[in-house]
């Protein structure tokens, strides 16, 4: 006889919105060192392409993952993050994961109530929700992307727009799924659109 531990409904909501990226961290650190200055994120803002170098995203993913710990961001915290896909979003990401900690993909911010539910259920300890209003929202208090970075000159404009394979965010299901592919692949992840609340140029 096979004995085997039921699980709660509050796990299987857990489990819907877990992102499983295992090789991510490793990853990162391997383009970082065999290609640093090739370029691994763009952004167009305001008619012009913004870029990230392999060792661009992992400096700024170490200043995060700083920030995230003198947020109490540890081992046992669980980040959820929601909105738009944008590069602040994938850096967060990375962060909590390079903390040991996990990270949930939620309902789209704009639902409120969808995402709401879907908070309560997760007991995530932090939020990373672009669209959102106010600092305490949900119940949260919310994590502030230029806040937890600091200071940055790591991102620069590069014109070459078309040189390199390229992914587009929206060719991934989810977040997940979106860092391994970028990863495992090393090619350049495009984001075409700013999403509400994203940094000014």
């Amino acid at each position: 006889m096979s004995v085997h531990p039921l699980k709660s409904q509050a796990d299987a909501h857990f489990n819907q919105y877990l992102i499983s990226a295992p090789h991510a961290l490793g990853q990162l650190q391997r383009r970082a060192q065999v290609s640093p200055l090739q370029p691994a994120l763009w952004q167009q803002r305001r008619g012009q392409w913004q870029v990230w170098r392999w060792i661009d995203v992992l400096r700024d993913v170490e200043r995060l993952a700083d920030g995230l710990r003198q947020q109490g961001f540890s081992q046992a915290s669980r980040l959820a993050v929601s909105g738009t896909r944008a590069p602040d979003q994938v850096l967060l990401a990375l962060a909590a994961l390079r903390n040991g900690g996990q990270v949930l993909s939620m309902p789209d911010a704009g639902r409120a109530e969808s995402l709401q539910r879907a908070l309560l259920r997760s007991r995530a300890s932090h939020a990373f929700l672009p669209g959102a209003t106010h600092r305490r929202q949900f119940g949260l208090a919310l994590l502030d992307f230029d806040e937890l970075l600091g200071p940055s000159e790591s991102a620069h404009h590069f014109l070459r727009w078309g040189q390199y394979p390229q992914i587009r965010c929206e060719e991934a299901d989810g977040l997940g799924e979106l860092l391994e592919q970028w990863l495992h692949g090393g090619h350049v992840l495009a984001f075409t659109q700013s999403p509400d609340g994203a940094r000014g140029d």
